[in-house]
C-alpha cells in the first residue's frame, strides 16, 4: 500500500527518524501505527496521578462526613469542652491501607496540620507524667481504667507499659472495662473510688459517654481524667 512503498522509498536516515520518533511518541504513553495511521491513547502518568490526587480528596470527604456524625467523639477536646473533664494525654493510631500507605500518611499531615506530631515514646511519657502528678497530688494509690470501648484492653502495649511503671511508683493500675455493661467492672469501680477513662476517637459515643460520666457522678467517683485514643 502507499505507507509501505514509502517506507521502501525512504532513505535509511528517514527510516531512522521515524523509528526515532515513533520511540518517543511510546515513551509519552502514545502508540502510533504507521500502517494503519491510527494513534491509540495508552495508559498515562497522568491519569494515574489524577486517580490519586481523587483518591486523596475521597478521603477527605470521608473525614469530614465521620466529623459531621455528631454522635461519636470526634477530638479529645471535647470531653473537656462537653464534659469538664482533663485530658490526660492523646495516643495517635495512625491507619495504614495496605495498597496506598502514602495516602493514608498526606490525610494525618492534614488533619495534624499545624500541630507538633509526638513520638510513641513522647506520647507515653507525657502522660505518664501527668497521671503521676494528679494521683501523688491526692494520695491515690490504686487507680481503675473505663471506657466505652476496652476491647483487648489488657493486651494493649501502652495499658501494659503504664501499668509496670506505675506499680514501680507504689501505684496499683487496674484495667476494667465498660461500667454500663459489665456489672464486675461496676462493683470493681465502686470499691475503687478512683478511675480514668479511656476513649477512641470515631468509636466512642456520646451517649455511653454521658452514661459513663453520669454513673461516676453518681456513685461518687472521682473521674481523674481521660486517656484518649485518635483513630
Amino acid at each position: 500500500d502507499r505507507n509501505s512503498k514509502l517506507m521502501e522509498s525512504m532513505s535509511e536516515e528517514g527510516k531512522a527518524i521515524i523509528s526515532e520518533y515513533r520511540n518517543a511518541m511510546l515513551n509519552d504513553g502514545i502508540a502510533y501505527d504507521i500502517e494503519n495511521e491510527q494513534i491509540n491513547i495508552a495508559v498515562s502518568k497522568k491519569w494515574i496521578l489524577l486517580g490519586l490526587i481523587f483518591g486523596v480528596i475521597f478521603m477527605c470527604i470521608l473525614e469530614v462526613l465521620r466529623w459531621l456524625d455528631g454522635g461519636r467523639l470526634n477530638y479529645a477536646n471535647e470531653l473537656s469542652h462537653n464534659y469538664n473533664i482533663h485530658v490526660l494525654g492523646k495516643i495517635k493510631n495512625k491507619k495504614v491501607h495496605r495498597f496506598f500507605p502514602f495516602v493514608d500518611s498526606w490525610i494525618y499531615k492534614i488533619k495534624n496540620k499545624n500541630k507538633r506530631v509526638l513520638t510513641r515514646e513522647q506520647e507515653f511519657q507525657l502522660i505518664y507524667r501527668r497521671i503521676l502528678i494528679c494521683l501523688k497530688k491526692k494520695d491515690i494509690e490504686k487507680i481503675y481504667l473505663i471506657g466505652t470501648r476496652m476491647e483487648n484492653i489488657c493486651n494493649n502495649d501502652f495499658v501494659v507499659r503504664l501499668t509496670q511503671e506505675l506499680r514501680s511508683k507504689d501505684i496499683e493500675l487496674i484495667a476494667g472495662d465498660n461500667i454500663e455493661y459489665n456489672s464486675h467492672a461496676y462493683e470493681d469501680m465502686l470499691e475503687i473510688k478512683n478511675v480514668i477513662l479511656w476513649e477512641t476517637t470515631k468509636q466512642s459515643m456520646y451517649q455511653e459517654i454521658s452514661n459513663e460520666i453520669e454513673i461516676c457522678a453518681e456513685q461518687n467517683i472521682d473521674i481523674i481524667g481521660a486517656i484518649v485514643v485518635e483513630s
